[in-house]
């Protein structure tokens, strides 16, 4: 198997493009690394409370009431809840206990098993580009794509089963001899190849049960595509299944009950019609969330990008894998910019193929390109530096505010709550939260008070109706720079969020 790997990749007959690909994949490591550790947060809520929290109440620090539906109705799987559990007890065993330091290391986790898929996927280019110049440019893309290192960086469901859908089909293309006819096309799937790509396929379907829609396609290439028999995919399959197996111990670990969570999965949302219970959409607003949700016109370029090169190679193990996909979400009314995340792995390739031509290049052309490889880096810059949520600088700046017990008091519930979603991974054991009704009661507290109190308000300065507190309660760490405000950078709405901890002095009543 590795020698075929090594043959058909071209590592072996090519120093030249063996020298490339571990300058370019070396870059990229270091790109993931960073966006491991500067893109804190999260991009969408469930992959906090998803996944952190279920490993919160596993390890003891919470209660499992107050994890989400997904919970209750057992449809969520436990495997990177239980991966990141393991390295959480890893990190305690050499005394590292602090909760941020445990999602640094559920990122980098994440982040590796991406640059891994990013690195096949390079590799896989040296049969998908005949070229060399193509070759290179998709290599080059794959590293310096403007969102691969932040997505890569998510610990969350959509970005592990988009890494492990492509380290498998990484596998199976080039740990089979090809076809002489056909460079591009695996011919006779050994079996420890195919066991090994379905088990990673499997670990996909685990992450995110959607990714199955993907792993149909591939195998479907497999059979009408590349003319495979079906006796030859058994290994792939056999795989697939150790893996689920291997899903449901996992589950029971995490329920502590016997569930098929893919069954339940499928129940709750399709058979019981609850998949659109939230906000619904029509087929296209896809194309309108690349635009509003995303980098701007990036994300939409991106995005026609993929349906030209699967327009443009209709015969193509990714259009077969990832069309399909693609197209059931547009169907599905619930959609969510996030939804198409697995799809992303491969958006540099797409983004070649969807331009690659034999023909030259205009100049007016290439000043395009350019202009939108420097708008590129100039997004890629950021979104690996910057946190995901910026409200986790402040959760960082509150565990470590104060080693003893300490009490905050707010007239907001979203200090620890989001939207009903009980926050507990982050929350300082030492601190006391007290809900007030209004103002007023905190000033009455301040006036009995000889000691300096902490205030939580989540908005830049506080409003109007907070009175004399506006004089005597002044910020003591926010979630965003000071200076925003001070020089007034931008324009800052009243309600802006900018959650904002308070050092309030004694009011002497007159």
């Amino acid at each position: 198997m590795l020698k075929t790997f090594l043959f058909r990749s071209g590592l072996k007959q090519d120093s030249s493009w063996c020298n490339f690909i571990i300058q370019w994949m070396t870059l990229g490591l270091l790109l993931h690394i960073v966006g491991a550790i500067k893109s804190s947060g999260f991009y969408h809520n469930d992959e906090h409370f998803q996944i952190v929290e279920f490993v919160n109440a596993k390890l003891g620090r919470s209660s499992l009431a107050e994890l989400p539906l997904e919970f209750r109705e057992f449809m969520r799987p436990w495997l990177f809840p239980a991966i990141c559990t393991g390295i959480t007890l890893g990190l305690k065993s050499i005394g590292i206990t602090n909760p941020f330091d445990w999602a640094m290391g559920y990122r980098i986790f994440s982040a590796l098993m991406g640059w891994i898929s990013t690195v096949g996927v390079g590799l896989c280019c040296f049969i998908w580009f005949p070229h060399k110049k193509w070759r290179n440019y998709a290599v080059i893309t794959m590293t310096l794509l403007w969102y691969m290192p932040a997505l890569h960086a998510r610990h969350s469901s959509e970005n592990l089963s988009g890494s492990t859908f492509m380290i498998a089909l990484t596998l199976l293309l080039l740990g089979t001899p090809a076809k002489k006819d056909n460079t591009e096309q695996p011919d006779q799937i050994p079996f420890l190849t195919g066991l090994l790509s379905g088990i990673f396929l499997g670990l996909a379907f685990e992450f995110r049960y959607q990714v199955g829609i993907m792993i149909v396609g591939m195998l479907l290439w497999l059979l009408i595509i590349a003319r495979m028999p079906l006796f030859r995919i058994v290994p792939i399959l056999f795989g697939i299944l150790l893996s689920i197996i291997l899903g449901i111990f996992i589950d029971f670990w995490g329920y502590e009950n016997w569930e098929f969570a893919p069954w339940n999965y499928l129940n709750h949302n399709i058979i019981q019609h609850h998949l659109n219970d939230g906000d619904t959409s029509p087929w296209w607003d896809y194309f309108r969330r690349s635009l509003t949700e995303s980098w701007p016109f990036l994300g939409f370029l991106t995005l026609i990008s993929f349906l030209l090169a699967w327009l443009r190679n209709p015969k193509h193990i990714l259009t077969w894998s990832f069309l399909p996909f693609f197209l059931a979400h547009l169907w599905i009314s619930h959609k969510e910019f996030r939804f198409l995340f697995p799809l992303a792995h491969a958006g540099g390739v797409l983004l070649i193929l969807a331009i690659s031509s034999t023909n030259p290049v205009s100049r007016s052309i290439r000043w395009i390109f350019k202009t939108l490889i420097g708008f590129n880096l100039i997004a890629l810059l950021i979104l690996t530096t910057i946190p995901a949520w910026m409200p986790i600088s402040f959760y960082e700046q509150l565990y470590q505010f104060k080693k003893q017990t300490f009490r905050i008091y707010t007239t907001e519930d979203s200090l620890f709550n989001l939207g009903g979603a009980i926050m507990n991974f982050y929350r300082p054991p030492n601190m006391e939260i007290v809900q007030l009704k209004n103002y007023s009661d905190f000033i009455l507290i301040l006036q009995k008070n000889k000691n300096t109190l902490w205030f939580y308000y989540p908005y830049f300065n506080l409003p109007e109706e907070a009175g004399v507190l506006k004089k005597v309660c002044s910020a003591e760490f926010s979630a965003l720079p000071s200076w925003i405000e001070r020089y007034k950078i931008i324009f800052i709405p009243r309600r802006f969020t900018n959650w904002t901890l308070y050092r309030c002095s004694v009011i002497y009543e007159k």
